[in-house]
């Protein structure tokens, strides 16, 4: 059971997985990576990602007076060449687009001990061509014919990692010091290819936290969805012994669910609670085939 520990954790999980679907010997010469961005109605940001021979098309919807969001990417099989990007969607849409710089062109921070290149390049400009895409019951549409976009290159570098770790290391103990001891929820399930996880915390003095992710494939595209919450230690409930714990998370979730011991001693997880990702409304999340943990940080 994989579980994300923040809400953009899926956009790292596409650019992971648009490294990973090269072979090796292609990262010597890389080719550039492509993104552009628009908007379309109902709230949405719609972004187009490409390397190689991977394409993303994340939908993004971000309500911060809320502190909700939720985010579908959908992965497909294209071609990304030095100034165009195209790729199928399967029955959802496709698009066929050129790059046109503008000539405005940023560097990035130099790296050290690199293999190659030691810094990105990135221009700026326009995409021109079609762009079509119609989500699950049409939830979101687009059909464009230019979008923002930009031309990065080379998309990684090989540079040693100057990183201790220290930062991280930092953040984390200053937030148990802010916040105390958190009790986080974990329930999740993987059946054939398709991954459903949730993960829920709480301190109780500061605000519980509430995350979900769905991984499948369906035909010629894989299908990554995450929706989460801030919200209420209310919403959270368990006892220092941790014999059960009951979360009503707020929209975009429903519901309750519940961890409990039967008789016998086994996990109880039952209840009420589902999660709207965008293209997949009311998705079950509780059931007897999910495998649970709960655990209190020190």
């Amino acid at each position: 059971m994989r579980l994300p520990r923040q809400a953009g954790a899926l956009a790292a999980v596409l650019l992971t997985a648009l490294s990973l679907a090269l072979p090796g010997a292609a990262q010597a010469g890389q080719p550039p990576a492509m993104k552009l961005s628009l908007h379309a109605a109902g709230g949405y940001q719609v972004t187009v990602t490409g390397f190689d021979q991977t394409v993303g098309l994340s939908v993004a919807r971000r309500r911060p007076s809320q502190h909700s969001g939720a985010t579908t990417t959908y992965i497909a099989r294209g071609e990304v060449g030095p100034d165009a990007i195209q790729a199928e969607f399967g029955g959802l849409g496709s698009l066929s687009m050129r790059f046109r710089p503008s000539g405005q062109v940023r560097y990035g921070k130099r790296g050290r001990e690199c293999a190659g290149p030691d810094r990105t390049v990135t221009r700026f400009g326009r995409f021109v061509g079609v762009l079509r895409f119609r989500g699950e019951d049409g939830y979101v549409s687009v059909h464009a014919h230019q979008a923002k976009g930009e031309s990065r290159s080379p998309y990684t570098l090989q540079c040693a990692d100057s990183g201790d770790g220290r930062q991280d290391r930092e953040a984390v103990h200053g937030e148990a010091a802010e916040h105390g001891k958190r009790t986080t929820l974990r329930a999740g399930f993987r059946l054939g290819l398709r991954d459903l996880d949730l993960e829920a915390s709480s301190s109780g003095a500061g605000q519980a936290r509430y995350i979900a992710t769905s991984e499948q494939s369906e035909g010629q595209i894989a299908i990554y969805r995450d929706a989460f919450v801030q919200a209420s230690p209310l919403t959270f409930a368990t006892d220092s012994a941790l014999s059960f714990a009951s979360v009503s998370p707020p929209a975009p979730f429903s519901g309750t669910g519940t961890l409990r011991r039967a008789a016998n001693g086994a996990r109880i997880w039952d209840g009420s609670l589902a999660v709207s990702f965008l293209g997949a409304p009311g998705v079950p999340l509780v059931g007897p085939e999910f495998r649970t943990a709960l655990s209190r940080s020190w």
